[in-house]
């Protein structure tokens, strides 16, 4: 059944977005962790829904997609994007396609655990109505200490 549903968005538009918010997660704090970008790629190789696609093509469209966050973060020191992502999520005909890219990008970043940029970037992607994605990762990612600060859990 998932297999048939992952079949069914086997494309350049679905691999691209998948890759591009997985990279533009990876970059949301604008540190490149090499550790973190091998344990996503490694995550990424091995999810079992991403099946239809060459592990070799996945990598190849992440390392793109996370030379362009670090040109315009690092290098241009122009802030955070997140205009490719939207772009590229429209080129999605359904919710359902866009959800399941959305999903699949969560659970790859919480191999290593979602950090407080992560989780602003996912709020951020999916906040924009016109996609109709959900994202339920707050309830999972955060609890309030004392203070009423926003405390993030790694999942190790």
């Amino acid at each position: 059944m998932l297999k048939n549903l992952i079949d069914k968005f086997k494309n350049n538009n679905f691999a691209d977005v998948v890759t591009c918010m997985t990279a533009g997660a990876v970059m949301a704090d604008g540190v490149v962790n090499p550790e973190e970008i091998n344990i996503v790629k490694q995550a990424l190789q091995n999810d079992h829904r991403l099946a239809v696609f060459s592990p070799k093509d996945l990598l190849k469209r992440f390392d793109k997609y996370l030379n362009i966050y670090k040109y315009e973060i690092i290098e241009h020191d122009s802030g955070y994007r997140v205009d490719i992502e939207w772009e590229l999520f429209r080129s999605l005909k359904t919710t359902e396609e866009r959800q399941m890219a959305f999903d699949i990008c969560h659970e790859i970043i919480k191999v290593d655990g979602i950090t407080p940029d992560e989780h602003i970037f996912l709020q951020r992607i999916s906040g924009l109505e016109f996609l109709g994605v959900h994202y339920s990762g707050l309830d999972q990612a955060a609890d309030e200490d004392s203070h009423g600060m926003l405390l993030f859990k790694r999942n190790h």
